[in-house]
């Protein structure tokens, strides 16, 4: 008997695809519990030495032919009323903002200090 933790992870493995049998039960000798045991017969492929497979436009190289329109795609797809809106909406906050942080009592010293020592420099 294998430990259920085992089992658990014999199953995520044939959930995941990395083996594709139950290999619980083929450890065990045990009828698999669901389809995909290794002993089963699979099914011969049929011949394929006489299907003509020269017109299939197979390319000399590797390489991808993207037929979409990069430009497009650069573009933004917003309307000007936005991109406004947006700027105005974001620089009303960025000056709220500001305001507001430079009100703060350890900006105000941060600044002062600065300042003070802008001033000690200057001859």
């Amino acid at each position: 008997m294998l430990s259920p933790g085992l089992v658990n992870n014999l199953d995520n493995l044939a959930r995941e695809g990395i083996i594709d049998f139950d290999a619980a039960s083929f450890i065990l000798g045990t009828k698999p519990r669901y389809i995909g045991n290794p002993t089963y017969q699979q099914l011969p492929l049929p011949d394929m030495s006489d299907v003509d497979t020269s017109n299939l436009k197979q390319p000399e190289k590797d390489e991808m032919h993207y037929t979409h329109n990069e430009a497009q795609d650069l573009k933004s797809k917003n309307p000007l009323w936005k991109k406004a809106l947006f700027a105005v909406v974001a620089g009303g906050l960025l000056i709220f903002g500001g305001r507001k942080l430079i009100k703060l009592k350890p900006v105000q010293n941060l600044i002062n200090k600065f300042m003070n020592l802008f001033k000690k420099k200057t001859p």
